[in-house]
């Protein structure tokens, strides 16, 4: 009996479509590396077709993610592993945001302000600020 792809395909789907834009990777590209057609990758990102297991790990490998944001879920650090005192997601997340952001101005902003948030809090609380 085959399974029909369901929400969690659509999920993954898009997960897939979304994390590929963020780093730039063309379905083309993405296709040429799982050895797929272009319009597989269309299939997987619309939740059309069920992506196998072992797709899912070559992507996140070509992607550079871990496989749980391709899921949708937290795996969270492997046993015995140190957590990161700068909360990975929310690095994850603030990456994601900043390498979308199609203005270029805005871009620039952004990151200036980000420059700004790390040098006060690197100097420490000022009577001024």
């Amino acid at each position: 009996m085959k399974l029909k792809p369901g929400s969690l395909d659509i999920l993954i789907g898009a997960n897939l479509r979304r994390l590929r834009l963020s780093v730039g990777v063309g379905q083309p590209e993405l296709a040429a590396f799982l050895g797929v057609s272009f319009q597989q990758v269309q299939r997987y990102e619309q939740g059309q077709t069920k992506i196998p297991g072992s797709t899912l790990i070559e992507i996140s490998d070509l992607l550079k993610v871990p496989i749980g944001d391709l899921l949708g879920v937290d795996v969270g650090a492997p046993p015995g592993a140190e957590e990161s005192p700068y909360g990975e997601v929310d690095l994850d997340r603030l990456f994601v945001a900043v390498k979308t952001l199609r203005n270029g101005p805005l871009r620039e902003a952004i990151l200036g302000l980000i420059d700004d948030f790390v040098e006060v809090s690197l100097r420490g609380p000022r009577d001024d600020d």
